[in-house]
């Protein structure tokens, strides 16, 4: 599903090779089955990037993603300097966040 957001074939293949590459994979499924515009899928997946990315660092695992490493990220957002993924409106980031930990393919 990544495919219908990303057209890109390094961009896609970039997720699904990276941390939890299947589930980010199952969670842009989700959000093309509930009908998110492409732009709002984009951010989610990208937040879901960032979250998973984030807690690899500190040494998480994908068991280890739950409220209370979702809480941390959220502290995390208001210094975040990490490039790539862009925290300019850090509850954006953390809604797509939440969203990928709640959706059953996405997180837990």
């Amino acid at each position: 599903m990544l495919s219908q957001y990303f057209q890109a074939p390094e961009r896609i293949r970039a997720i699904r090779g990276g941390p939890c590459g299947a589930r980010i994979e199952g969670f842009a499924e989700r959000l093309f089955q509930r009908g998110y515009s492409e732009i709002a899928a984009r951010r989610h997946i990208r937040a879901a990037e960032h979250f998973v990315r984030w807690a690899l660092r500190r040494g998480l695992s994908d068991h280890d993603l739950d409220g209370q490493a979702l809480e941390r990220f959220g502290d995390h957002l208001s210094r975040c300097r990490c490039g790539r993924y862009g925290c300019a409106k850090p509850l954006e980031v953390l809604a797509g966040a939440r969203l990928f930990f709640e959706t059953p393919t996405g997180g837990r």
